[in-house]
């Protein structure tokens, strides 16, 4: 009896045991209740206010689907530059024309790649070999090295798009030992008139007076990207899919093939030269200095709300650079994008405002200029002046353009000029003195024609005029004599 009494107090107390509650079973309980977060606050002219505001537009897509309501609702401006014409070869129209000198075989070389990436009809991956090597043959003192197929991040907050935006090719500041990645040949061009003015790399100096977020998001810091145009407009038509129909009835599935095509006309830009994909590129380029390429997380603190001085760790602005190229104008577009350190944070905490300039202009501003490709010479110089010195890593200013020739090269081609100027002047005086006798000849044809051949004039008569003879002509009225005084003062009166 005693056994059996001690058993169950036993089993009651493995019974209490189990039931007490743990540690662990505290924490799952804790672990499912619903955390309670502070409500969101955005201030006006933030993402959140903007998202708010165009609640009825989906605007939170991938940078591909970007349309003009983005451009518009990011207050994004831009501004128009015109076309840079100049330098290029002086035409004289009042000469004859005359055959130009023989180009030296790197300019040949160089002509050819740019006839190549200008060519429709081209494959992408010649196009991109040809872009390749005639930019690094332009510009080989370039402190950024090339790199392609290149897909970004694009960061909303604490959450980002991992290969949000793909770029075919994108030049990535890099040390001075990495300028050789690109493995075509070059060689200094010694008749450019600005090719030792090289200052667009950072030097120590540069560093050691930097910021230390600068010093450390400058070392790898994408300064140039290129997009395709016409790829661009290949991928917004073919980007929404559409299933099949019945293989007996309408197979190509009418319907939702004109709904689909609507969605993609949906996505052209008004104005081409003003695409808010450029918008989305530019802004993904400035966030990829500031952000780890492996966590995501930000290499920057956010400045304070308040006036407290800025610490060394907070984010500044960035100029970046995107080019494409327009087939039917055969230009260079070349887009400048200045972003400010505000326009960043407010991606970067999308409940603060995105423009806190003073004068409550825009934080991000995009100026765009036109580079025509022909003529060849002086292309060099036209597509630096618009990249600026801190991607090609030279200054060009002047009228002068490169002719790709070394100092002895340089010498025969002068000779050359020099031989073409003096032909097409020979030209035109003996164009002139031919003109001169055929007026002269003419003259003398029209002086036979009026005058006869004694120098008389020829009496006309009516076969010559073409009047009739037959026709007198009307008699004329009897004159009238005026009254007058003669000179004896008598007056006579008729």
């Amino acid at each position: 009896m005693s056994e059996s009494i001690r058993s169950s107090q036993v089993a009651a107390q493995d019974d209490l045991v189990s039931t007490a509650p743990t540690s662990a079973s505290k924490a799952t309980r804790r672990a499912g209740r619903r955390l309670r977060t502070a409500p969101i606050q955005p201030e006006p002219g933030s993402l959140y206010d903007i998202m708010h505001t165009y609640s009825g537009t989906g605007l939170y897509v991938l940078p591909i689907l970007w349309t003009d309501i983005h451009t518009k609702s990011l207050n994004v401006q831009f501004q128009d530059q015109g076309r840079v014409n100049y330098p290029a070869p002086v035409v004289d129209h009042d000469l004859p024309p005359s055959p130009p000198p023989e180009p030296c075989d790197a300019a040949r070389n160089l002509c050819y790649d740019i006839s190549t990436f200008a060519d429709k009809t081209s494959a992408p991956s010649a196009k991109l070999g040809a872009l390749k090597r005639f930019m690094s043959g332009f510009f080989p003192g370039m402190p950024c090295k090339a790199k392609t197929g290149v897909e970004m991040e694009f960061h909303f907050g604490t959450r980002f798009y991992r290969k949000a935006v793909k770029l075919p090719m994108i030049w990535k500041r890099g040390d001075s030992r990495s300028h050789s990645f690109d493995s075509a040949a070059t060689r200094p061009m010694s008749s450019s008139p600005m090719s030792n003015l090289s200052d667009a790399s950072l030097s120590d100096d540069d560093e050691a007076s930097g910021s230390k977020i600068q010093r450390r998001c400058e070392r790898s810091a994408p300064l140039l990207a290129y997009v395709d145009r016409d790829h661009l407009s290949y991928v917004r038509k073919s980007l929404f899919r559409v299933s099949p129909g019945p293989l007996d009835g309408d197979y190509q599935n009418s319907p939702v093939l004109n709904l689909q095509q609507l969605r993609s006309k949906a996505l052209v830009p008004a104005d081409r030269d003003q695409d808010a994909h450029v918008v989305a590129i530019l802004i993904a380029m400035a966030q990829q200095r500031f952000y780890s390429n492996k966590t995501g997380r930000r290499r920057f603190k956010l400045s304070p709300s308040t006036n407290e001085p800025a610490s060394d760790e907070a984010i500044y602005d960035v100029e970046v650079r995107v080019f494409t190229f327009d087939a039917e104008e055969n230009d260079f577009i070349v887009y400048t994008g200045t972003i400010g350190a505000d326009f960043l944070e407010g991606f970067a905490d999308p409940a603060r405002t995105l423009h806190r300039q003073s004068d409550g202009g825009s934080s991000m501003r995009i100026a765009y200029t036109r580079v025509p490709i022909w003529p060849f010479y002086g292309l060099k110089e036209r597509l630096g002046k618009a990249l600026g010195s801190e991607v090609t890593g030279a200054r060009f200013v002047g009228p002068g353009y490169d002719t790709y020739r070394n100092d002895a090269e340089l010498a025969l081609h002068q000779a050359e000029l020099a031989r073409a100027q003096l032909e097409s002047e020979r030209i035109l005086l003996a164009t002139e003195a031919v003109l001169r006798r055929e007026k002269e000849q003419s003259f003398q044809e029209l002086l036979e024609k009026s005058f006869g051949q004694q120098g008389t004039k020829r009496s006309w008569d009516a076969a010559d005029t073409g009047i009739p003879t037959d026709v007198t002509p009307p008699a004329s009225a009897p004159k009238r004599r005026r009254r007058g005084r003669r000179a004896s003062g008598i007056v006579e009166v008729w």
